[in-house]
């Protein structure tokens, strides 16, 4: 899946959901936050994935591939809003979401998260 296909998808989502809304209120990043909602969030990060991004997200060339956009995407409650939006089991995304919370760091705990809700679960529930 491209980032284009997963953009065109994700913007026909639900802004708010209510485990990421959770987790963004108790443990979301709480400094230099520019967007109103997860999905803003996402779409934001998709649009910056097609260029060589700026200051410390730049890379060596565009990225258009979905796959790779989850795999280093290090924003834990973003993370869970696509779970979310893809219509994942909640109980898959409240365990994932209770064990990020047992450690510091939002690297660390987004890893965890992608763990528990790899890639391949994502798309097939989007495909489906």
């Amino acid at each position: 899946m491209t980032i284009f296909e997963l953009k065109a998808i994700m913007e026909t989502k639900e802004e708010h959901y209510p485990i990421s809304d959770e987790y963004n209120a108790t443990h979301g990043q709480k400094h230099n936050v520019h967007w109103s909602s997860q999905k803003e969030h996402l779409l934001t990060w998709l649009d910056a994935q097609a260029t060589n991004g700026k200051g410390g997200f730049t890379r060596k060339k565009p990225n258009y591939d979905a796959k790779i956009m989850y795999a280093n995407l290090s924003c834990p409650e973003c993370l869970l809003w696509i779970a979310e939006a893809a219509g994942l089991s909640k109980d898959i995304i409240l365990s994932a979401a209770k064990n990020a919370k047992t450690n510091d760091g939002a690297v660390t705990r987004a890893a965890i998260i992608r763990h528990d809700i790899p890639w391949n679960c994502i798309e097939a529930a989007l495909l489906a």
